[in-house]
């Protein structure tokens, strides 16, 4: 390899391909996946250090493939790029809803991927959503259902909770979620996206992505983030203030 950096680009046209591989061969090795399934196989042999995918494509779509990364352990520390042209939805509902690092607006957006690129690629700068511990009792609701939960770490991107109640895969809920440290409560509806029955202290665990916050809430949620890994890192911030 002549670059110690690579990137995988997933899913865009051939000349697409070929006009990201000019705008990014300075700043690492550039290959190529034309499908999710071609993009998983080089993903599973090869640890890139960065992915960038177009999220609308034939078949398995680049949100997936960024959900499939974001949910292994052994990858999820790739960051993954979102290309949101031809989406259905915006860019920061794209982000919310496949845990995307980040998300350009278009293939054409020379500077923007540049500028992406290498912030993710620069050494020592943090890539994946930032994930604390928690314990925060939360509302939950599924349709006309109401029960309890309790998440134990939080993201900008979704939680990983536990409850009594079983919750079937892929459903949708409305969440009421406390930040004591903020002192109020935020709103969100999220998606189960993974589930295990129950654990070894009697709860069923769930994995839940956020598909929608206000971005004032989200804001929100950023500074109690920030706030708790810096009481966990020993430092201090002014974040929340």
């Amino acid at each position: 390899m002549l670059n110690e950096k690579t990137i995988l680009i997933v899913g865009v046209r051939p000349g697409v391909h070929s006009l990201l591989t000019l705008f990014l061969t300075r700043t690492a090795e550039v290959q190529y996946a034309a499908t999710v399934q071609e993009a998983l196989r080089k993903i599973s042999t090869h640890p890139y250090d960065l992915i960038i995918a177009t999220a609308k494509m034939k078949g398995v779509s680049g949100t997936a493939l960024c959900r499939t990364v974001k949910a292994t352990p052994a990858w999820q520390h790739m960051p993954v790029v979102l290309m949101a042209e031809g989406a259905s939805m915006s860019a920061h509902e794209l982000e919310i809803q496949s845990g995307a690092d980040a998300v350009v607006s278009s293939f054409l957006a020379r500077t923007e991927i540049i500028q992406v690129a290498k912030r993710f690629l620069s050494s020592g700068l943090e890539r994946s959503l930032p994930r604390v511990p928690v314990e925060l009792p939360i509302e939950i609701q599924t349709g006309p259902i109401r029960t309890r939960g309790q998440a134990q770490n939080i993201s900008r991107g979704g939680l990983y909770m536990e409850s009594e109640h079983p919750i079937p895969l892929h459903a949708q809920l409305l969440l009421d979620i406390p930040l004591p440290e903020m002192g109020c409560s935020i709103s969100a509806t999220g998606e189960v996206v993974w589930e295990h029955s129950e654990n070894a202290s009697g709860q069923n665990g769930f994995g839940v992505e956020f598909v929608s916050i206000h971005p004032a809430e989200m804001r929100t949620l950023g500074h109690f983030i920030d706030l708790r890994r810096n009481v966990h890192t020993g430092t201090f911030s002014s974040a929340a203030a």
